[in-house]
């Protein structure tokens, strides 16, 4: 247990440190570029590890071989829409929001292999809508309103993104291996990053960055997630899914707690209540 507890531990730290050092990174590097160099950079990691580590068996069933497609591509637009989220929204704001993406995962779940959910679970969701609302309002202002900003919508695309992909996840995981299922991902995301970039991106962004300066960063951030990512995957294989997960999703508070103290972010008390009120949703979403 407590192998799994530390393995839940490596993944809270890593997913809300990565969330915290690429809202550093931001407003150096134009999202797509940060999101593509960040993707290239886990895909040589898990090149590495599965060299050394290779899977003993691979699944090319029609059902694996499309939940990695689902889940590497759709996972890839997941990361698109954080990176933009996060260039232009609030950190404290983006993270709670993306760690609902476990709200998406149960829905998918639900409806394509089985899976049942309780009561508490119910007002689990209930409880991330009503925080969604409360950090997309605007108090103080001459008319109090729900106006979802660009890097809320951003940030909500990512969680639904998120929320599909893991769903299809751990199909693929039980297809090969957590590091080989890994470097598919990447390798799908580096390729759908290229051609967004080439087809979308690049027509209209004619800026020179100097990204030199960003590559330790970079680096930090890339093996953030895969450590985290692939921590998270060996936790729930085990027994112990209902204590793995809720530690792991709670990683936002790391986020935000750094949001506040480190980058000064000035939240109103009902932004708090949300965010307050999403963590819970989540944690009581994963038992």
């Amino acid at each position: 247990m407590f192998f799994e507890l530390f393995l839940a531990l490596i993944a809270l730290f890593g997913w809300g440190l990565m969330d915290f050092f690429s809202k550093k990174l931001s407003s150096r590097i134009e999202p797509v570029r940060f999101i593509f160099l960040v993707l290239f950079l886990e895909f040589l990691w898990c090149l590495f590890l599965i060299l050394f580590n290779p899977p003993k068996q691979i699944d090319l069933s029609f059902f694996s071989i499309a939940s990695i497609l689902i889940a590497g591509i759709i996972g890839a637009l997941g990361y698109l829409f954080m990176y933009k989220a996060i260039a232009v929204e609030k950190i404290s704001i983006v993270s709670p929001i993306l760690a609902s993406s476990l709200m998406i995962t149960l829905l998918i779940s639900t409806l394509f292999f089985g899976e049942t959910i309780s009561i508490f679970q119910i007002f689990a969701i209930a409880a991330i809508f009503i925080g969604i609302v409360l950090v997309s309002t605007k108090f103080g202002e001459e008319k109090t309103k729900v106006k979802f900003s660009k890097g809320i919508m951003f940030a909500l695309i990512s969680m639904a993104c998120f929320g599909v992909s893991t769903a299809f996840t751990k199909t693929a995981v039980m297809a090969s291996s957590p590091e080989f299922a890994q470097f598919i991902f990447r390798l799908l995301g580096v390729a759908i990053i290229f051609f967004y970039y080439c087809g979308v991106e690049g027509r209209e962004d004619k800026s020179e960055q100097d990204i030199n300066p960003c590559i330790p960063m970079l680096v930090l951030i890339s093996l953030l997630d895969m450590a985290a990512v692939i921590a998270f995957n060996y936790a729930v294989s085990t027994q112990l899914t209902s204590l793995v997960t809720p530690v792991a999703y709670s990683y936002s508070i790391v986020a935000v707690v750094l949001g506040y103290f480190v980058l000064k972010e000035k939240l109103s008390w009902p932004n708090w209540v949300g965010i307050a009120g999403i963590i819970a949703g989540i944690i009581v979403l994963a038992l």
